[in-house]
């Protein structure tokens, strides 16, 4: 965190806390009460934000790049696998015609 972030969440919770008015705390931001306030206000909405219950479990990494090359494989061999077994019966189909035709 930059060191003016961390000056003015330290400000902001001695505000909170009593410490210290919001005009003395502006005054040693240097900047005016309103800017204080908007920066408060943001500083605030952010924490009730960050303590919301999010989604369970673990968050979703993706697909695992090697998974997902391995499933391009397997995909490319189950086509060439369909391929031969087309090419192997056709051959069959001609190799039984060829034989038909010779006992004629």
């Amino acid at each position: 965190m930059k060191r003016k972030s961390v000056k003015l969440l330290e400000t902001i919770i001695q505000v909170q806390a009593g410490l210290l008015t919001a005009t003395a705390a502006a005054e040693q931001l240097g900047i005016s009460r309103k800017t204080y306030y908007q920066w408060e206000s943001r500083a605030l909405s952010a924490m009730l934000s960050a303590l919301q219950p999010g989604q369970p479990g673990r968050p979703s990494t993706g697909p695992d790049p090697q998974v997902t090359e391995l499933a391009e494989e397997r995909d490319r061999w189950k086509q060439q696998c369909q391929d031969l077994e087309q090419r192997v019966h056709i051959h069959r189909v001609l190799a039984e015609a060829d034989t038909r035709l010779k006992k004629k």
